[in-house]
């Protein structure tokens, strides 16, 4: 999945803003679990869901607008 930081992702130091990041890798996340085939589609057949309850990361660069996420 690629993400481009727009202008609405960023703060006034045009970086982009931690809780937008949070987001983006969580959609990540959940496409990718969809896709090896245990992600919301499945899991919803099942009355089931997954629950993040910890959430860390280190950051040695925060991006800023036009960078792309890889």
């Amino acid at each position: 999945m690629r993400y481009t930081i727009q202008h609405q992702d960023v703060d006034a130091t045009r970086t982009i803003r931690l809780h937008t990041l949070e987001n983006y890798l969580l959609n990540a996340a959940g496409m990718s679990a969809d896709s090896m085939g245990f992600g919301y589609h499945y899991l919803l057949k099942q009355d089931e869901a997954w629950v993040i309850v910890r959430f860390s990361m280190e950051m040695t660069y925060m991006p800023t607008i036009d960078d792309v996420i890889d």
